[in-house]
């Protein structure tokens, strides 16, 4: 956590290696979107996924990271933005909602 937050956005390089090497999930995105930061994240359908609808934004080149890392350097706004944004996504989506579970537990 305190490493994380010492940093202005976190890239995601991940590739598929032939489907040898598939991302399933990303642990690491999910932890730098609950730190609020701004992810840069391959174009893999995963990762994607977890940017969809604000939070970070994606490359698919050399030069689309390099365009990715210049926009965000540049924009201290664009990067909160998108920092809140991620967190948000996760902390909805990734985070357990243990007083609801057990309140439906409960419930019966």
């Amino acid at each position: 956590g305190a490493f994380l937050r010492q940093m202005d956005a976190m890239i995601v390089p991940s590739r598929d290696e032939r489907g040898i090497m598939r991302e399933t999930f990303s642990q690491a995105a999910v932890q730098g979107m609950l730190s609020g930061l701004p992810l840069i994240v391959s174009d893999l359908p995963v990762l994607r996924e977890k940017v969809e609808g604000g939070g970070g934004l994606v490359f698919r080149t050399e030069d689309d990271l390099a365009a990715a890392m210049a926009r965000l350097a540049g924009d201290p706004a664009l990067r909160r933005t998108l920092g809140r944004q991620g967190r948000a996504a996760a902390l909805e989506r990734y985070v357990w909602n243990t007083r609801a579970f057990m309140a439906e537990v409960e419930a019966g």
